[in-house]
C-alpha cells in the first residue's frame, strides 16, 4: 500500500477527502490528516509519505511553501496541490516542481481516482529504475568494485547492514539421487516473500540466493530473521539448505567484507553439520588445529591394506574420524590426510589389478571438489571406500584358492566386454572339455559358468548406470552385448527392474554438477 498524508487548514476537508473514494480498493491507505504545514513536516521526518495531498492556501505555510521544505526531507515523495482557485502561477509551480497533479476543489471522485492512478504508476515505475540501480550498485560492491553513489541515499544513515547467503545443501550427497526437488529457483521464490527488510536479493550463477539485509531501522535481529527465513523455507517444503549470515558492516561500501566473513563459515559447517543457520558472529573466533599423527594414520592403512585386513581399515577410519572430530581439525587439511589415503588406496590397486575399487577415487575426485562438506559425510564416504576394498580383498583370496579356476574367473572379470566369451572359447583357452570345465567351476564356484558372466556383467553395467552419464545402448556394448533389447531383457530379469530406472533410482554421480 502506498502511504497517503491529506493536509488542508479544515478537519472537515481532510476528513471528507478520507471518505470520498476507497482508498485500499485503489492501492493506497490514509496514514495522516494534519490541519497545519508544521505538523506535516514532523510527520514526513519520521515516516515514509508516498503521496501528499495539500491545499494551496493555507495560514503561516501555504501549501506551495510546505512542499518545498518537504522536498528538501524526501525527495521521492509526490505531491498533488489541492486549491479553490484556477490560477496559472499555481500550474506553473507544479509543473517547474514536477508536482503530479492539481485538483480544484470541490475535490471530483473520478478525476481524483484517475489522479492516483496515474501517480501510482510514476511512483512503481521509479521504484522499478531505483531497485535496478541499487541492485546493480550492491552487486558491483559484493565484487569488490567500488562505485560512486551520490544519487543514490537509501544507504547514507545505515549502519548495520549484514550479507546472508542461502545455499542448495544436501548432507546425504554420498547416496544422492540425480533427481533434486529443491532448486535455487524455489529458494529464490520463497524468500523473497517472506521479509520486508531484504534491500537486495539475487540468484547467483551458482543458484545460490544472496541478500544484502538493512537491520538499521529494524526492530528485530540477525537472529530473528533468518530463523523466519528458515521457517519459511521448511513451511515450503524446502529442507536441503543452508543460511550463512555474514560480519556486520556499518557501510554499504564494505558490504564486501561482510562477505568475505561468510566464508569461515564453511568450516563451521563441517563440525556443526546438523545446522541451518550459521551466523559470522558465532564462530569468528573458532580455532582449529593440524592432525597431529598423520604419519601414524597412513602407515597403519598402508599396513592393513597389504594385509588384505578389512576389520584393521575399518577401526583406523573410526579412529581417524574420532581424531579430526575430538581436535577439530581444519577441513582443508582433513581432505589433504584423506587424498594421502586415496593415494595408498590407489597404489594397493595398482599392485592387485582390482579394477573394481578404480571408482573409489573417482568417487573423492569428485567429492572434494563440493564447496561445502561435513565430517559425516567425509565418514560415509571413507566407510564405503572400506566395503569396496572389503570386496576386493575377498576377490583376490578367492583367487588365489582357486587355482586354475581363479585364472578363468579374473580372465572373466576382464574380458566381459567380448560378445563371444563363452564356456566353449575359455575352454579352448585353457585346453579344457566344455563338460568338465562346468563341471568343476559349478563346484569352485557356487554357480555356473552361465550365470557367473551374466553376474560379472550385470554388475559391471549397474557400476555403469551409477557411475558414469553413457547411453544404454552404450553400456550394453561395452558390458558383452550387441543388441540393446537382449541386454534389457536380460537385466530386467535381473535386477527386477529396467536399466533406466536403475540408474534413476540410485545415480550418485550428480554430486558438483
Amino acid at each position: 500500500m502506498l502511504k497517503v498524508m491529506l493536509v488542508d487548514d479544515k478537519q472537515t476537508i481532510v476528513d471528507g477527502m478520507e471518505m470520498l473514494i476507497d482508498w485500499e480498493k485503489h492501492g493506497y491507505s490514509v496514514a495522516a490528516k494534519v490541519t497545519n504545514a508544521a505538523d506535516a513536516i514532523e510527520i514526513i521526518k519520521k515516516e515514509k509519505i508516498d503521496v501528499v495531498i495539500t491545499d494551496i492556501r493555507m495560514p503561516k505555510m501555504s501549501g506551495i511553501e510546505l512542499i518545498k521544505c518537504m522536498e528538501e526531507i524526501s525527495s521521492a515523495t509526490k505531491y498533488i496541490l489541492l486549491s479553490a482557485y484556477s490560477e496559472f502561477e499555481y500550474a506553473k509551480f507544479a509543473i517547474d516542481h514536477h508536482v503530479s497533479g492539481y485538483i480544484l476543489k470541490p475535490v471530483d471522485e473520478e478525476e481524483l481516482i484517475a489522479l492516483l492512478q496515474k501517480v501510482k504508476t510514476e511512483i512503481e515505475r521509479n521504484n522499478e529504475y531505483q531497485k535496478q540501480q541499487i541492485g546493480a550498485y550492491i552487486m558491483s560492491l559484493l565484487a569488490g568494485k567500488k562505485n560512486n553513489i551520490n544519487e543514490l541515499t537509501e544507504f547514507r544513515e545505515s549502519n548495520n547492514l549484514r550479507y546472508i547467503v542461502v545455499r542448495e545443501f544436501y548432507r546425504d550427497m554420498i547416496n544422492l539421487n540425480s533427481s533434486r526437488n529443491v532448486t535455487g529457483g524455489s529458494l529464490y521464490a520463497v524468500i523473497s516473500r517472506c521479509s520486508d527488510e531484504i534491500c537486495f536479493i539475487s540468484e547467483n550463477i551458482s543458484g545460490e540466493v544472496e541478500l544484502v539485509v538493512d537491520f538499521t531501522h529494524s526492530d528485530g535481529n540477525v537472529r530473528t530473521y533468518t530463523e523466519n527465513i528458515k521457517e519459511h523455507l521448511e513451511a515450503a517444503g524446502l529442507t536441503n539448505f543452508v543460511i550463512f549470515v555474514g560480519s556486520k558492516c556499518d557501510t554499504i561500501e564494505d558490504i564486501s567484507i561482510s562477505k568475505k566473513s561468510s566464508e569461515i563459515l564453511v568450516d563451521a559447517l563441517f563440525y556443526e553439520d546438523t545446522g541451518k543457520v550459521f551466523i559470522y558472529d558465532d564462530y569468528k573466533d573458532v580455532e582449529y588445529n593440524k592432525l597431529i599423527s598423520e604419519h601414524e594414520l597412513i602407515d597403519s592403512i598402508t599396513e592393513y591394506l597389504n594385509m588384505m585386513n578389512d576389520v584393521g581399515l575399518r577401526k583406523t577410519v573410526d579412529l581417524f574420524h574420532d581424531e579430526i572430530v575430538r581436535m577439530r581439525i581444519r577441513p582443508d587439511f582433513v581432505k589433504t590426510y584423506i587424498g594421502k589415503i586415496i593415494v595408498e588406496i590407489g597404489s594397493f590397486i595398482s599392485r592387485n589389478d582390482v579394477q573394481d575399487a578404480v571408482f573409489i577415487v573417482y568417487r573423492w575426485s569428485k567429492l572434494e571438489k563440493h564447496p561445502m562438506l561435513t565430517h559425516n559425510i567425509v565418514y560415509m564416504f571413507l566407510t564405503g571406500a572400506v566395503d569396496e576394498i572389503s570386496k576386493a580383498f575377498m576377490r583376490i583370496k578367492n583367487k588365489s584358492a582357486s587355482g586354475v579356476i581363479g585364472e578363468i574367473t579374473d580372465y572373466i572379470n576382464k574380458n566381459y566386454a567380448n560378445a563371444e566369451l563363452s564356456m566353449q572359447l575359455i575352454a579352448k583357452i585353457y585346453y579344457l572339455t566344455p563338460s568338465y570345465l562346468g563341471k568343476v567351476f559349478k563346484e569352485k564356484m557356487g554357480e555356473s559358468f552361465k550365470d557367473y558372466v551374466l553376474r560379472v556383467r550385470m554388475e559391471k553395467a549397474k557400476e555403469m548406470l551409477i557411475n558414469t552419464s553413457y547411453k544404454v545402448h552404450h553400456i550394453a556394448n561395452l558390458v558383452g552385448y550387441t543388441d540393446v533389447n537382449y541386454f534389457y531383457t536380460k537385466f530386467q530379469k535381473y535386477e527386477g527392474i529396467s536399466p533406466t530406472q536403475y540408474r534413476e533410482k540410485n545415480n550418485k554421480i550428480g554430486i558438483d554438477e
